[in-house]
């Protein structure tokens, strides 16, 4: 689940400046954040003592949410984590509705918290007030970090002010505030002690997040599918399929509506489009009808392996080194035969036909692999020095789905440094494939098939014993070998067919089923 609120995407943020910004923080750094864009933003005003609100009433009962920062910072490990039962009262100002101050009970050390929302505006601000949580021999103030900006160091301008407000906000149909909270000892003070998520939510909410059913694995046999389902109240559900894994980035794509999109009305079946080899993801946002703001998300990955009939032929049965899998059950290595082809267009491409099927030693019936149809492991070896593997859910029957694809490529879309992905690619020599330790990884969305911790993405490293290979026959290798005497097709080293090659550049040379590597002379 993710939450989606508005932020203002302001001229130093995109030159680098916001970047430079001093921190407020004393003693811990500045918790990295990446907030989901929508519209602009302005910081609420401060509730004004003038103001004339109407009596406190109940907003009902709920539960407060704390991240581990401020508990980190002081040492003190009861003040994490969720707090239910805790009460939340409103009022709203005499002559505007829609501003309002809303009182959490006994959230702290039993002090009381208010926060004003505007939800014209969309806006929430938490002005500084005691926790009653005695920190170093003080009690400690709370604020939300905007707003400690706004006091501790003004100098630094609305805009990055503005900026942190964006962090805050109230989403009415759901009854849940969001507050980024700075804690420090004094107005008098410069710095702020920590910073951490407060989230408060109210019970008996309508929950928004939309809902998939859908084929995880789709080829021409059996067509990827889709339905979604989502709360009556949501006013529609706004959704895309993006090429590749699930990024933020793809999300504040649809969010800032820079990509082609679909919005229905109602539940049902959702039509994808036509797909892309490899790994597609699906985002869906739920929309608000009384705010008509984004509301929550949710998104599923699923792979698209095209059998292209036709395409291929097959090499027959070739010797496979296979330890992608045992990385989950603490298996060795395992050594067996399967189905080699090779592409008949792009002569570099080579496909493993069900490689974790009825070929798979430790598979003992048809129960233990999807056997609906054929599951392909794809690898590319127009680069020798760099060869990928296209993302694919393997069949083999597992508590959940589980993915594969190869380390660099990960690296790369994560934008680390080619001296850290170098040492994961895969390589194409001595009439073999072979790829690294680590050098391939699993994604899958139940972290309990995997025996160690796994980051947040859900992925862990495999091929540990750096033995994986793939025997490729010298008959539809890449290497020199005999040609036919049949007319000469020419290819770039990344599979495009070429016409007329350039002179001096390394191209792949086709006859019939046999190839070769040339230098253009």
């Amino acid at each position: 689940m993710k939450k989606l609120y508005t932020l203002l995407i302001s001229a130093m943020m995109v030159s680098g400046a916001f970047a430079a910004t001093p921190s407020l923080l004393s003693s811990r750094p500045a918790c990295e954040r990446k907030p989901m864009a929508r519209t602009a933003v302005k910081t609420a005003e401060a509730s004004q003592e003038e103001t004339e609100w109407t009596e406190w009433e109940s907003f009902g009962t709920g539960t407060l949410t704390m991240d581990d920062m401020f508990a980190l910072f002081t040492e003190l490990e009861e003040w994490q984590g969720d707090f239910s039962g805790k009460t939340v009262d409103v009022r709203h100002a005499a002559d505007n509705a829609n501003v309002q101050q809303y009182r959490f009970n006994g959230v702290f050390n039993g002090a009381d918290i208010v926060v004003d929302v505007d939800t014209e505006k969309g806006t929430l601000k938490m002005l500084p007030q005691n926790t009653k949580i005695d920190v170093f021999g003080e009690e400690i103030l709370v604020a939300d970090f905007a707003t400690c900006y706004e006091i501790l160091a003004p100098q630094y301008g609305q805009e990055v002010i503005d900026t942190y407000a964006a962090y805050n906000y109230f989403i009415p149909e759901m009854k849940r505030f969001y507050i980024y909270a700075g804690y420090f000892f004094s107005e008098e003070d410069t710095d702020v002690t920590a910073l951490g998520d407060l989230q408060f939510q109210v019970d008996g909410a309508v929950n928004y997040v939309p809902k998939f059913e859908y084929s995880l694995f789709s080829n021409e046999t059996k067509p990827a599918s889709a339905s979604a389902a989502f709360p009556d109240e949501t006013s529609y559900l706004e959704w895309a399929v993006f090429p590749g894994n699930y990024t933020s980035a793809k999300l504040q794509k649809l969010l800032d509506h820079e990509c082609v999109s679909s919005k229905q009305t109602s539940a049902g079946a959702v039509a994808l489009p036509e797909l892309a080899t490899g790994v597609n993801t699906l985002i869906g946002i739920t929309y608000g009808i009384k705010s008509g703001m984004a509301l929550e998300e949710s998104h599923f990955s699923f792979t698209y392996t095209p059998d292209e009939n036709g395409k291929w032929t097959s090499l027959g049965l070739t010797d496979i080194t296979n330890d992608i899998l045992e990385v989950i059950n603490d298996e060795q290595p395992v050594e067996y035969k399967v189905e080699l082809q090779q592409n008949n267009e792009n002569p570099a491409l080579y496909r493993l036909v069900n490689a974790h099927g009825a070929a798979y030693p430790a598979n003992t019936s048809e129960a233990d692999y999807d056997s609906e149809f054929n599951h392909y492991l794809t690898f590319d070896v127009s680069d020798p020095e760099d060869v990928k593997l296209i993302p694919a859910h393997v069949e083999k029957v597992l508590v959940a789905p589980v993915l594969v694809m190869n380390t660099a490529d990960m690296l790369r879309e994560a934008g680390k440094q080619s001296s850290t992905v170098n040492s994961y690619r895969g390589k194409f020599a001595d009439g073999a494939i072979t790829f690294p330790d680590e050098g391939l990884t699993l994604g899958c969305s139940n972290w309990t098939l995997f025996q160690d911790d796994l980051p947040a993405e859900g992925f862990v490293n495999t091929n540990l014993s750096g033995k994986f290979r793939i025997a490729i026959p010298d008959t539809g290798g890449i290497g020199d070998i005999t040609a036919d005497d049949v007319p000469a097709e020419y290819f770039s080293l990344q599979g495009i067919r070429l016409d007329c090659p350039a002179r001096g550049t390394v191209v792949i040379e086709r006859r019939g089923t046999s190839a070769r590597k040339i230098l253009v002379k």
